[in-house]
């Protein structure tokens, strides 16, 4: 009937939805990336990026913000460690 090849359909959309998303998230493990500042990863453990960000101090000089003392902060150095994610993310999680 109608309703139950509906059901069906929708059933198997969902299954191959899932497989697409499984199947973006284990290409995008470990994947690198050359950026201005150098290259960046998405950690396989967790797909955090290890990009940074610019820090420093703004000062307002004619009508417009300029950073002073800036730094790249690189931001591999501040994640949390490997065993610190296992022990926060379950493990299928972390396929």
């Amino acid at each position: 009937d109608d309703a139950g090849a509906t059901a069906a359909g929708a059933a198997r959309q969902r299954t191959q939805r899932a497989d697409a998303t499984e199947q973006l998230i284990a290409a995008m493990r470990n994947l690198q990336l050359a950026t201005p500042v150098g290259v960046i990863r998405l950690r396989a453990i967790d797909q955090q990026s290890t990009m940074g960000t610019w820090v420093g101090r703004l000062e307002y000089r004619d009508g417009h913000a300029e950073m002073r003392a800036w730094r790249y902060a690189d931001g591999n150095r501040y994640l949390p460690s490997d065993a610190w994610v296992r022990s926060q993310r379950p493990n299928a999680a972390m396929r």
